[in-house]
């Protein structure tokens, strides 16, 4: 009899699962949102700052997002290709799977979309004091997924991207002192020497990447 009763149940299981469309799926908020005009630009773990004109995911319900949701659960509640950008400003660094979140964020994003990333620099103090940090990144971070660059030969996904952009940010106060700005604008045109040599007698706080959705 319990074997029976549980074969009801797993029938009705995959009956859900089938009748659960992407439309039932996704939030009505998000569907709104697509809905509407202009350029569509999602910020994933927006906290308290979340862009203005952004629809905003986040897992804490205090935080000023549209959509709570946790980003190590996937899918992402976002069909495909439905987002012009999208924003991830200090998060990509406190979730375990990086190449299953690249993949989701490809699949979200359109074609020729922009990806905006800002994650801690490995030689910062600043990513070794936070305990909830799983990743620190380097300027060829991102390399695996250019088919331009060296790294792509490993072949880790099939999303591909492409970069436009890598910048290494220094903390605000240290910036604004003249005598460290010739040192910022050498390590950013002189990445591989700076990584190699540098990085650690002056380190940088963050590193930022715009990457280009190719399909």
């Amino acid at each position: 009899m319990k074997l029976e009763r549980l074969c009801q149940m797993l029938t009705i299981i995959r009956q859900n699962r089938i009748e659960t469309t992407e439309e039932d799926r996704i939030p009505e908020k998000v569907w709104e949102y697509l809905k509407g005009e202009g350029k569509k630009v999602l910020d994933i773990g927006c906290g308290k700052s979340k862009l203005a004109g952004a629809l905003g995911m986040d897992c804490n319900p205090r935080s000023d997002a549209d959509i709570i949701g946790d980003l190590e659960i996937y899918p992402y509640l976002f069909p495909d290709q439905a987002f012009d950008e999208v924003r991830a400003v200090s998060v990509i660094e406190h979730l375990d799977n990086i190449l299953m979140t690249m993949e989701e964020l490809h699949r979200i994003t359109k074609t020729k979309g922009i990806l905006k990333i800002t994650v801690p620099f490995f030689a910062s103090r600043y990513f070794h004091t936070d305990f909830t940090h799983k990743h620190s990144f380097g300027s060829r971070s991102f390399d695996y997924f250019d088919s331009s660059e060296q790294l792509s030969r490993y072949e880790y996904s099939s999303c591909k991207f492409r970069k436009l952009k890598v910048e290494y940010e220094p903390l605000p106060n240290i910036y604004r002192r003249d005598i460290e700005r010739p040192l910022v604008w050498l390590a950013n045109r002189k990445k591989d020497f700076y990584e190699n040599y540098l990085a650690y007698y002056f380190p940088m706080h963050d590193i930022y990447f715009e990457l280009e959705v190719l399909r």
